[in-house]
């Protein structure tokens, strides 16, 4: 269990219902995340897999609008 919530913006890469997330620490398989999109737009999204300090994400709703530059990640208790 998580005791704060972390943001992150180091998305690095898209494709079709995933993300590509790095430097993201102390993340576990099967977290439920929260992106949001640039248009202030909030998904779920399940972690699929973590390698080092990368995660693949997987989005759950229409990823159409999403970019690497303004997306933001968000882990935490609050989700």
């Amino acid at each position: 269990m998580r005791l704060a919530e972390y943001r992150y913006s180091t998305v690095r890469g898209i494709r079709s219902q995933l993300l590509f997330v790095g430097q993201v620490e102390a993340v576990r398989m099967g977290e439920v995340v929260q992106v949001i999109a640039p248009d202030g737009r909030e998904l779920e999204g399940e972690v699929l897999a973590v390698h080092a300090n990368d995660v693949l994400i997987q989005v759950f709703g229409e990823c159409r609008g999403l970019d690497v530059q303004h997306t933001t990640v968000v882990f935490g208790d609050a989700i």
